[in-house]
């Protein structure tokens, strides 16, 4: 399960290892700690949905930030398994990055 956070909803993607493309939800409740029981709501009927079985190895990633470690804690204590990543150690191809420096230089010299 991959997580992408901000301060009014989570992205969520689920793969289980043998579909193509994850599955992603958003999560929108007012309070981080419902979101994060919307996030642990979403794993047992994917569970079901792939014939899981219920020992399955749950792993979550998701880039440090504002809400990172009390996240880390909470699945932790769950027994789940979470890697918190460095942003900067997330390879983004180099085409990409520079694609935004012509409009950003453009609109800087209108």
């Amino acid at each position: 399960m991959s997580l992408e956070l901000a301060t009014a909803k989570w992205k969520v993607a689920l793969q289980d290892g043998q579909h193509d493309s994850a599955a992603v939800h958003t999560v929108t409740q007012p309070d981080a700690a419902q979101r994060l029981q919307a996030v642990l709501d979403l794993v047992e009927p994917h569970r079901q949905k792939w014939s899981l079985p219920m020992d399955a190895r749950i792993v979550v990633s998701y880039e440090a930030g504002q809400d990172a470690f009390w996240i880390y804690r909470a699945l932790r204590t769950r027994g789940i398994e979470c890697y918190v990543v460095d942003p900067a150690s997330i390879p983004v191809e180099r085409q990409k990055r520079r694609a935004k420096t012509p409009q950003c230089a453009c609109l800087a010299n209108r």
